[in-house]
């Protein structure tokens, strides 16, 4: 009967009393909780990107001050132009396109031009697109004649010159 006792009473102290864990695996049990709580980076193929960046992205303030810094405004000027040459008067129509302070078109037409003078325009127009196109409005380094047209050379450099000063 003492041994049925003793037995009796090995299993009732083994049920009120908590289950042994080694020491090394409680460690390794308190190591794994810190490691679940850091973030975990995929293995795979996966890439996070940021949000790209966008060019323009300026503040109003900083868009208004680009704006009072151009010479010009965005924009397509156009004004009729006469000059004087031996047959009397020439007007013609000067067109300018500009962005950002770049002339991005320009070019020259004659109202009912003298034959001579229809063929200085031509030039001039063939032309514009190397002498100015691409380049600042207050850049612009345009020679004393295009194609021996003199006049019509420089009525557009006057013009040029006027929108700058205006």
């Amino acid at each position: 009967m003492l041994v049925v006792l003793i037995l009796a009473l090995g299993v009732f102290l083994s049920a009120c009393s908590s289950p042994q864990v080694p020491v090394q695996e409680q460690e390794d049990d308190n190591q794994q909780q810190e490691l679940d709580d850091i973030p975990v980076i995929p293995k795979d193929d996966t890439t996070v990107q940021a949000e790209p960046v966008q060019a323009d992205a300026k503040t109003e303030v900083q868009k208004t001050q680009d704006t009072i810094n151009q010479l010009l405004a965005d924009g397509t000027y156009s004004d009729d132009v006469t000059y004087r040459h031996h047959d009397g008067p020439e007007t013609v129509t000067i067109s300018i396109t500009v962005e950002n302070d770049i002339v991005t078109a320009a070019s020259v037409v004659g109202h009912n031009p003298h034959p001579v003078s229809e063929k200085y325009i031509n030039a001039l127009n063939d032309a514009l697109p190397e002498l100015v196109v691409g380049k600042q409005i207050d850049q612009l380094d345009m020679p004393t004649q295009v194609s021996g047209g003199s006049l019509t050379t420089a009525a557009f450099k006057e013009y040029a010159a006027s929108l700058i000063q205006a």
